[in-house]
């Protein structure tokens, strides 16, 4: 029905209530759906359209996925018909050896810096020959192009956006679970976590990552059962936080614990950077854990919880009187695929 609906408006010219028909269509049955009329459909909108299309959430998560599409097809068959001579990413055709593996990713624009590579390589290759294959590699790299277009797509209420900072976007939002503080949804942003909750969607904090005293995995009692739980204790709180995340606890506490560490190294060194890292590290986790679906997949994401190991194993402590005098850190060598030392500092007031 939606499919015959959606080509009737086409035909009358009413490309926006094709594009619905559509939409509806891909959640009822998403063998049928017509990827290349919808990619033509959607080159073909005016801008008025366009306007009007990207203030209805469900046909702006259409026209994403769609780009997002888009940009696979690309990656998969070497498109070169870009401006100029610029190369486009091809996803790999053979298996990969870590100096190839370094390339690739690097190619991709995942991330540039070595030693994340090689832990992503490590974390990939867990129980395997030190290599990886092209269908491992699509399906990480898709995953984690899901995530990047996921969290442009994540539409907040205005009465849950008053309580964060305008640069904040959520990177990573958990399935509807049962809480300590209500039910609804744990989001994770680059500064915060905090539950949206269920029915009319509202703002509860949960915790900023430098007030975080401790976060481990609980279980929580449901009838005769024990279910898995995060449980986190917040510094000024005197109840903990504890969210029943079921089959997704195990990967929320190593993604949290990386947060975590990223904050208190940033607040350390005075180098947001490391915060940045840190967000990088913790959604290679979960992009691992996506692609590899075994029962080694958390084992093999820990392996990218840089500061978390950091922090147990070499709390890196910054001398009193650096500390004190220290505003803010450069680092010289970022965007580099490795650091660099500097030769020579310029210092124009």
């Amino acid at each position: 029905y939606h499919y015959l609906r959606g080509l009737v408006n086409i035909v009358s010219n009413k490309r926006l209530d094709a594009l619905e028909d559509f939409q509806s269509l891909y959640k009822t049955d998403s063998d049928i759906f017509p990827s290349q009329m919808v990619k033509s459909l959607v080159d073909s909108l005016l801008d008025a359209e366009r306007s009007q299309a990207d203030r209805r959430p469900e046909l702006k998560r259409l026209i994403s996925r769609v780009k997002r599409d888009q940009e696979l097809e690309r990656a998969r068959h070497g498109n070169k018909q870009e401006e100029g001579a610029v190369k486009r990413f091809q996803l790999p055709k053979k298996y990969m050896q870590l100096e190839e593996f370094v390339k690739c990713v690097q190619e991709s624009g995942i991330v540039k810096d070595q030693g994340a590579i090689h832990r992503l390589f490590d974390a990939l290759t867990v129980g395997h020959q030190k290599q990886v294959g092209p269908d491992l590699f699509r399906d990480f790299y898709t995953i984690w192009k899901e995530t990047e277009a996921e969290a442009q797509e994540v539409c907040l209420p205005a009465s849950v956006l008053e309580h964060i900072e305008p640069s904040e976007c959520v990177f990573k939002l958990s399935s509807s679970v049962k809480t300590s503080r209500g039910v609804g949804k744990i989001a994770m942003t680059q500064r915060r976590l905090f539950l949206l909750t269920d029915g009319r969607p509202g703002y509860v904090e949960v915790a900023q990552y430098r007030d975080i005293e401790e976060v481990k995995v609980s279980s929580a009692p449901f009838l005769l059962l024990r279910i898995p739980s995060l449980k986190l204790r917040v510094r000024g709180r005197k109840e903990a936080f504890e969210a029943n995340l079921k089959t997704e606890t195990e990967l929320w506490n190593l993604m949290v614990k990386e947060m975590w560490a990223g904050r208190n190294m940033a607040d350390q060194h005075k180098d947001p950077q490391y915060m940045q890292q840190a967000l990088t590290n913790a959604l290679l986790m979960d992009a691992v854990v996506g692609s590899l679906q075994n029962n080694k997949a958390i084992y093999a994401a820990s392996k990218l919880a840089h500061f978390d190991r950091i922090k147990m194993e070499v709390p890196m402590m910054v001398p009193r009187t650096t500390a004190e005098t220290l505003k803010h850190k450069i680092n010289p060598s970022l965007e580099l695929t490795a650091p660099q030392a500097v030769d020579v500092l310029l210092y124009t007031p």
